[in-house]
């Protein structure tokens, strides 16, 4: 027998061993076992007619190794897309490695077979950008949360696309449930749920009823978690203002208490508003009739207070509502300034009064700017006194001190055929 031979006879009978087809008599190499054999053992995949022979052979055993080992030909395939797959259900951003031997694949299996990661791994997803795979893990873990506190921890599901996830969440706060949803937790027997369903709708009801007294509308029929009576008196309660649609549906229902109740709600909170922005949060009293509801009125309108309203609010200790107040009045008086207008005596005085010397001074530039105007005196180094002080008197129909205008005239500083000249002249009775 020729080395060739017997090498094919060896390799047979190692081939029947690895694969436990040594009750299998025949030992020539020209046997089809044989060409099974080697096809197995490089990989190569069988016929139905080849695995019908070894089944008509009762080589049972030999059948049960090649499909293990084929299987396991094909788990690197299946390795990839299991991982695909679970990158697409936990959201994992397509510019993420797709290996499998990346770290990411036993933190999805894990999340996958235990629906819970540990804080270092969740820091893991988080250090790597993996938003939306945080958010759904933190979803996971607040489904579980919920399902315990909710007594339905036999609900296996721990997606949280799930349906009993958005009942669970309603649940915890309190909101009323669908019928679809009341539905779904009768046909998968989550009792306990049901029941602390229907003590917080039982809550809600008597609620309803303490609404409607406290706000005037016992009258009205409507007991309904999900009427628009129980909305807007929740509204109420909640200090939030209603907007048009509910004010009319509350006229056409005719519950005129509620509306006045709303309307003193409203001003009480605009009362409360205007505390916090002139710096008077600091009064006690939160009634919309109150003097100082009206003066924060006044204030917000532009409208200068009064020596009243600045004396109530030194008597109620709100020393930053009268500096708001002065600033807001200054600013007017200067925007006055600034557009041309005079300024009345009394206008000055306050500013006086109060130490606005700088507006003071402005002012009299801007006066004296179109008085020189008026008086035709162009020179821009002409001084403001006692140039000012002699136009302001003109202006006033005042005599002016022969002195000094005789003075200014014999040191040319006056022009004797000038504007202020025969103003003065005119006051003394003379004519030119």
């Amino acid at each position: 027998m020729d080395k060739e031979s017997q090498n094919r006879l060896k390799h047979f009978a190692a081939l029947k061993s690895k694969y436990q087809a040594t009750q299998y008599q025949d030992s020539s190499p020209a046997n089809l076992l044989y060409l099974i054999l080697r096809k197995v053992d490089l990989g190569i995949e069988l016929s139905d007619l080849e695995f019908n022979w070894l089944q008509e052979h009762q080589l049972f055993e030999t059948i049960e190794i090649i499909w293990l080992q084929q299987f396991k030909m094909g788990e690197s395939k299946r390795l990839e897309a299991e991982f695909s797959h679970l990158k697409a259900k936990y959201k994992v951003a397509k510019n993420w490695e797709s290996s499998v031997g990346n770290v990411l694949y036993p933190i999805l299996w894990k999340l996958e077979s235990e629906n819970s990661l540990t804080d270092s791994e969740v820091k893991l997803l988080q250090d790597n950008n993996l938003t939306q795979t945080v958010a759904i893990v933190q979803d996971i873990k607040r489904f579980a949360d919920l399902k315990e506190k909710y007594q339905a921890t036999k609900y296996q599901d721990s997606s949280p696309d799930s349906s009993l996830y958005k009942i669970l969440k309603k649940l915890d706060t309190e909101a009323s449930l669908s019928d679809y949803e009341y539905e779904w937790l009768l046909n998968h027997e989550l009792f306990e749920a049901i029941e602390i369903f229907e003590k917080q709708e039982s809550a809600r009801r008597a609620k309803v009823i303490e609404l409607k007294s406290k706000y005037q509308a016992s009258q009205h029929p409507d007991t309904s978690l999900s009427g628009q009576l129980y909305q807007i008196l929740q509204k109420l309660d909640e200090d939030k203002k209603l907007i048009y649609s509910e004010i009319y549906w509350l006229e056409q229902q005719g519950l005129t208490e509620t509306i006045a109740i709303a309307k003193e709600l409203e001003r009480k909170r605009e009362f409360i508003a205007l505390k916090a922005k002139y710096k008077a949060s600091q009064y006690q009293d939160s009634s919309p009739s109150s003097y100082l509801c009206t003066i924060l009125k006044k204030l917000d309108s532009e409208t200068h207070l009064n020596e009243q309203d600045i004396n109530y609010l030194r008597q109620s200790q709100l020393p930053g509502t009268i500096e708001i107040a002065n600033e807001k009045y200054a600013s007017i008086l200067k925007s006055k300034i600034v557009s041309g207008v005079v300024l009345s005596n009394l206008e000055v005085d306050w500013l006086r009064n109060n130490e606005y010397e700088d507006i003071i001074i402005l002012a009299q530039h801007k006066h004296f700017a179109a008085l020189k105007r008026k008086y035709r005196l162009a020179d821009p180094s002409l001084p403001l006194e006692p140039f000012y002080a002699i136009m302001v008197k003109l202006e006033k129909k005042e005599r002016l001190d022969p002195k000094l205008v005789l003075q200014l005239m014999e040191e040319n500083e006056l022009y004797h055929g000038g504007e202020i000249a025969l103003a003065y002249l005119q006051t003394r009775g003379r004519v030119l």
